[in-house]
């Protein structure tokens, strides 16, 4: 204890063992740890670790509240965390050591644990229990955890589901479950020669029918991990996950498809390794060679081709991995492609997947990862009987989503959209000679994006669409289909071929056939006269479905069209035009046309508005509304509500609503009143609106004006009768404490110009003439919450320096303002004591009694 190395070492109150697995030998190779010693701690260990966590008497969704609704343990995390390791360190250090009747240290810490797992009656409720000590615990007791694990998991799917469901709260963004610790204490299994194979078969059994996940480790996820070809995340060598694989496939058939199709065809990939405590697990890692990672490509792809009866698709996947899995795994997928029969059921998507594999290769084939031409004839041979007989199914690729990709040179931009034109060209008309338009139909209907092509290629060519087909395409609730007209009408009278505006007028049964045929003419002008003589159904269809994309910037069309969509009701789309065409629009129409139309969202029920602009579009033209001095303070107050929550945090200037508040005693009172009940009123009697007492909370505790700071001359008896007008109006509606401590507040955010002393001698002087403390109290939490966010440093030098700066201003204020000269010598002292806090902090993360 005296020594210059002490077994133990304290900071604080926290007394820890210098180096646990040095002491843990010492004691018990010098027999100073006796049996009775252990008996001794036995019973605590079991206290300790063995109570229910309280938190899982609240509802799930509010476990994040339990401190709070004192649903805490008696015994906090840190002993909880001494109490495992202790145990661990005996098992992993000492475990072999001899006790009595035959007893090792190993056998009574895995009796302990035994226990332990033993001593509820709900399943879930004892691994709710023990996640923060659970990765612990497995290396105390590796065979007593896994076992355990087995047999409460693996035989009841409503366990699993129950430890499954993440847990929400304001600060976990994706939420996390129980299951984490269970997993994390399989995947350091992992590492351990002896459990590996069977925490391996633990996580393979608990990922079926779970998901792949992305904010936490899955039993799929961790099972895969294990098993990577160039990073493997556990200690069985090559054979050994070779094995692994094999059995997979053989005994879930389920999951080695999933880990498999996305395995061999990820080219890069990255694991984080779930590091031991105290067992040396994971001190040797394997070193992997080429020949390794291609044997693991091996039995992954035989594992593919075995399961792509059961799976088809599994067959498109081996296509997607033939560039890489190596040689020998190339080999094998083109044995396989070739041996599949004529007619096989994914025949065409297997032949249209190397089609886009040669595409791709070919383009790119001065590339590193490129396949050489040798390989590729090797590929196209393999599925050459496996070609379509349609020239739909040959050509579809030409209108879907990797229809650009012709195999030209990666900078032919240009040479790729006139070869695709006269591609498209030639497929349509193939396809239309061999199935008429029903081939055109379905292969629109198979690529609803890629249907306008089809429909310019029809324009183009010499087939022709009849009215009649075209008003059934239009009517079609399928996609691809009024795609396929539209590209085909647009087209058709670019060139001449087609008289749209004819087309509407001799269309009269349906409005909405004739508004889409509209819709298509090059000249919106044209277009909607068209659509208003046709009469109010036709015109209320043409402006339901009115597009503002694609017109051009300097459209002289613009403020029309804005005016024709807020008169029909289409606001969020009228605001989208305004802002790719502003530039197009007058200054003064561009704010009226802002103006009404988000007077317009403001009348609709926040549910109801569809199509909302981003919120830096709304901040703008709410700016652009602002500026304007024609426009009334009140609307600009009225949208500003509206639309708070986009505005909250934009700090650039105030907001009008602050600036009235700030000016006006009778509005600042107002948000006084709707975000805080009288005091006179019982929590659970007050009646109020949530959603408005919200906003104006959060406008108060923004604010940082008030009258007479608000210009470059201070009026400190702007700001006194200010002052007393919101204290008299307060005392009326029984709120005068919480209005004066929100004034305080107010004061405490104003921040002085340059040069200036802080506080403000006019803030100073209204503090020290303010009755009773609430003033006070508000300006002190104010100035204590302007500090913001900030980034630890080492220990509590940031704190000793805010203290030294409040004692300097305590001081300068003692002898004319003596109230606001404790408030600031209050502030110093707790950030002392914040100080000297985080320096402890510090000295525990250093001698490692805290993780961080």
């Amino acid at each position: 204890m005296n020594s210059a190395d002490p077994i133990f070492s304290h900071v604080g109150d926290v007394w820890r063992a210098t180096a646990p697995l040095d002491s843990a030998r010492y004691f018990v190779e010098r027999s100073d740890l006796v049996p009775g010693d252990l008996d001794a701690f036995r019973p605590l260990a079991l206290s300790v670790l063995g109570e229910l966590d309280p938190a899982l008497e609240l509802p799930a969704g509010e476990r994040w509240l339990a401190q709070i609704k004192r649903k805490t343990r008696r015994y906090g995390g840190r002993i909880r965390r001494s109490v495992a390791t202790t145990l661990t360190v005996l098992a992993s250090e000492c475990g072999a050591a001899p006790l009595r009747d035959g007893l090792t240290i190993q056998t009574w810490t895995d009796q302990l644990v035994r226990e332990l797992l033993e001593g509820w009656d709900d399943v879930p409720s004892r691994w709710a229990s023990l996640h923060d000590v659970l990765t612990l615990l497995v290396e105390a007791a590796p065979g007593i955890v896994l076992d355990r694990i087995r047999r409460d998991l693996l035989g009841s799917r409503e366990n699993l589901q129950s430890l499954s469901t993440p847990e929400q709260s304001p600060f976990n963004f994706g939420g996390s479950s129980h299951l984490t610790a269970i997993l994390w204490s399989l995947q350091s299994l992992m590492w351990s020669p002896e459990h590996c194979e069977r925490a391996l078969d633990t996580a393979r059994d608990l990922a079926r029918g779970s998901d792949e996940g992305r904010n936490s480790p899955t039993a799929i996820g961790i099972f895969r991990d294990a098993l990577l070809p160039a990073i493997p995340q556990c200690v069985l060598g090559t054979s050994g996950r070779v094995a692994v694989i094999e059995r997979c496939v053989r005994d879930a058939p389920d999951v080695a498809e999933r880990i498999i199709a996305k395995t061999i065809t990820e080219t890069h990939t990255f694991a984080t390794i779930h590091q031991t405590h105290f067992r040396p697990w994971t001190e040797d890692k394997q070193r992997v060679t080429w020949a390794d990672i291609f044997e693991v490509y091996t039995a992954m792809i035989s594992g593919a081709i075995t399961l792509a009866d059961q799976y088809p698709d599994l067959w498109v996947t081996l296509v997607d991995a033939a560039d890489n899995v190596g040689a020998r795994g190339f080999d094998q997928i083109i044995a396989a492609l070739a041996a599949l029969p004529v007619g096989h059921a994914k025949g065409t998507p297997v032949w249209q997947a190397v089609q886009n594999q040669l595409r791709r290769h070919r383009k790119f084939r001065d590339a590193d990862w490129a396949l050489p031409d040798a390989y590729l004839e090797r590929l196209e041979a393999a599925v050459e009987h496996l070609r379509p007989a349609l020239a739909r199914e040959r050509e579809e690729w030409l209108f879907g989503d990797n229809r650009f990709d012709l195999g030209l040179a990666s900078d032919d931009i240009r040479g790729e959209d006139s070869l695709l034109v006269r591609m498209q060209s030639s497929a349509v008309h193939e396809i239309h000679a061999e199935e008429g338009f029903e081939g055109l139909f379905e292969l629109a209907r198979a690529h609803p994006h890629g249907a306008w092509g089809i429909g310019a290629a029809l324009a183009r060519g010499d087939q022709v669409l009849d009215p009649a087909m075209i008003a059934e395409l239009l009517k079609s609730e399928e996609p691809g289909f009024g795609n396929l007209a539209r590209g085909y009408l647009v087209n058709s009278a670019l060139e001449g071929k087609t008289d749209v505006l004819e087309l509407a007028e001799s269309s009269s049964d349906d409005p909405r056939v004739q508004a889409r045929l509209l819709l298509t003419h090059p000249d919106p002008a044209q277009a909607w006269d068209c659509a208003e003589r046709l009469g109010k159904p036709v015109a209320e269809a043409f402006w339901a479905e009115y597009g503002v994309f694609g017109h051009g910037a300097d459209s002289p069309h613009a403020a029309t069209a804005i005016r024709k969509l807020l008169d029909h009701g289409r606001v969020a789309t009228a605001l989208d035009a305004i802002t790719l065409y502003r530039e197009a629009i007058p200054a003064d129409r561009r704010t009226a046309f802002i103006l009404e139309g988000l007077l317009q969202l403001v009348r609709q029920p926040p549910s109801e508005r569809a199509g909302l602009p981003s919120m830096h579009e709304t901040r703008e033209f709410i700016a652009i509304v602002r500026r304007d001095p024609s426009v009334d303070r009140a609307i600009v107050c009225q949208l500003e509500w509206a639309f708070f929550p986009l505005l909250e945090f934009d700090g650039n200037e105030p907001l009008a609503i602050e600036v009235a508040a700030s000016t006006s005693a009778e509005d600042f009172v107002h948000l006084v009143n709707l975000a805080y009940r009288p005091k006179s009123v019982a929590k659970e009697d007050h009646v109020f609106d949530k959603e408005q007492a919200d906003v104006a909370f959060r406008i108060l505790h923004r604010m940082r004006y008030a009258p007479g700071l608000d210009g470059e001359a201070v009026d400190t008896a702007a700001l006194a009768t200010w002052i007393a007008d919101v204290g008299s109006l307060a005392t009326a509606s029984d709120r005068f404490e919480t209005a004066m401590h929100a004034v305080g507040a107010v004061l405490g955010r104003y921040r002085t110009g340059e040069g200036e002393p802080y506080p403000h001698p006019a803030i100073a002087t209204a503090l020290e003439e303010s009755v009773g403390e609430e003033m006070l109290i508000g300006f002190s939490t104010s100035v204590f919450n302007g500090r913001g966010v900030t980034w630890r440093g080492h220990g509590g030098q940031q704190e000793y320096d805010l203290a030294e700066k409040y004692e300097a201003i305590s001081r300068e204020l003692r002898d004319v303002a003596p109230r606001t000269s404790e408030t600031f010598g209050q502030l110093a002292r707790g950030y002392r004591r914040d100080g000297a806090r985080e320096d402890e902090r510090e000295r525990r993360i250093e001698d490692g009694v805290d993780p961080w």
